[in-house]
């Protein structure tokens, strides 16, 4: 007979290869940072862009 602690055990074992709070936390600190950092190198090109040919 199975107790409760030995089917969470099962469970717990069968979803380690799903997402926890934790990792969702920083992967969208990571996301934000990559976004706010195509956006400046973006504006950067568009200023570079801008002042090279005379807009």
């Amino acid at each position: 007979m199975t107790t409760d602690s030995n089917r969470i055990s099962r469970l717990e074992g069968a979803y380690e290869h799903l997402a926890t709070k934790a990792d969702l936390h920083q992967m969208e600190n990571r996301l934000i940072r990559w976004l706010l950092g195509g956006i400046a190198a973006a504006v950067a090109v568009a200023t570079g862009l801008d002042r090279l040919l005379g807009g």
